[in-house]
């Protein structure tokens, strides 16, 4: 965990890429788990929306040239962490993107 509060963290759970009968289109998926940190349930609560409300439908090319076609919110879950006594909620998101 981080140990500066508020904190957000991200971790990419699983990419798939789609098939084509001939060739593969270059058109990807992967779900991203983000985990927001703080010290009181508030303050984790008010750092997870914000993040909702800048991933939830996000789209973009990235400077790396990556198209993000589109980011959906999936679900997430809250917890307490009693070491090192943090507040914790568990999002995961769908990005489909063309690579």
């Amino acid at each position: 965990s981080p140990s500066a509060w508020p904190a957000v963290t991200y971790t990419q759970i699983s990419a798939q890429t789609e098939k084509g009968s001939t060739t593969d289109p270059a058109i990807a998926r992967a779900l991203i788990q983000v985990d927001c940190y703080d010290k009181t349930r508030m303050g984790v609560l008010l750092v997870s929306a914000q993040v909702r409300s800048a991933l939830n439908r996000w789209r973009q090319t990235t400077s790396a040239g990556v198209t993000i076609d589109d980011c959906l919110f999936v679900g997430d879950t809250d917890s307490f962490e009693s070491e090192p006594m943090v507040y914790r909620v568990s999002s995961d998101y769908r990005l489909h993107f063309r690579e």
